[in-house]
């Protein structure tokens, strides 16, 4: 009998453990940018105005970029990016999927406020009607009791050809007669999650 019930509780202590606290983005306090490099050695920073993302309590976080909300200050210049690069009304969005195990948002969990750690995420873009792995080299803060910031260590480099974004790369720099656009573009990004409390 005692064995049954200690099978019984060590199964519901292993059930527990593995829903995670959910997070949410907190687009007010989140960007994401990148760099566009024409001409070879002129480079721009641009950003997007609206992220959405989350973690679920299965450890599958997903961050949602709105493509039609670029900002690169020119507002001509971000009608081209949404009708000739991104094609805005064929792909409205970006999104990058990531599986986050038990340990490692346990290990993030334990992290006292103000404190840091540096991981890698193993990841999924789908961009343009392509999906393809992509890897992170993250830093994340506990930056408050429930509250997460998760930034890029160092840039990282989508590189068009395999999102099918050459052609349309190609188009903007013949009608701004440039010599040449980078097909490898460096994005650089700050998230903030609130953490739920279950």
């Amino acid at each position: 009998m005692q064995f049954v019930l200690t099978s019984l509780a060590l199964a519901l202590i292993l059930a527990c453990s593995s829903t995670l606290a959910e997070w949410k983005l907190m687009p007010d306090k989140s960007y994401l940018s990148f760099v566009s490099t024409k001409k070879e050695h002129v480079a721009e920073t641009h950003t997007f105005k609206s992220l959405q993302g989350s973690v679920d309590d299965a450890g599958i976080g997903k961050v949602t970029v709105d493509l039609a909300s670029v900002d690169t200050r020119i507002e001509a210049r971000d009608k081209q990016l949404r009708e000739t690069l991104f094609q805005t009304k064929k792909y409205p969005t970006a999104v990058y999927t990531v599986g986050l195990d038990y340990t490692m948002v346990a290990s993030i969990s334990a992290l006292p406020p103000g404190e840091q750690q540096t991981i890698v995420l193993e990841g999924e873009l789908n961009l343009h009607g392509a999906k393809h792995p992509l890897s992170a080299d993250v830093i994340v803060t506990k930056s408050g009791v429930n509250r997460v910031q998760v930034a890029s260590a160092r840039p990282v480099v989508v590189q068009a050809e395999k999102f099918g974004l050459v052609q349309g790369i190609n188009k903007l720099a013949e009608v701004a007669g440039l010599s040449s656009i980078s097909y490898a573009v460096p994005v650089s990004f700050v998230l903030t999650f609130d953490v739920l409390t279950p």
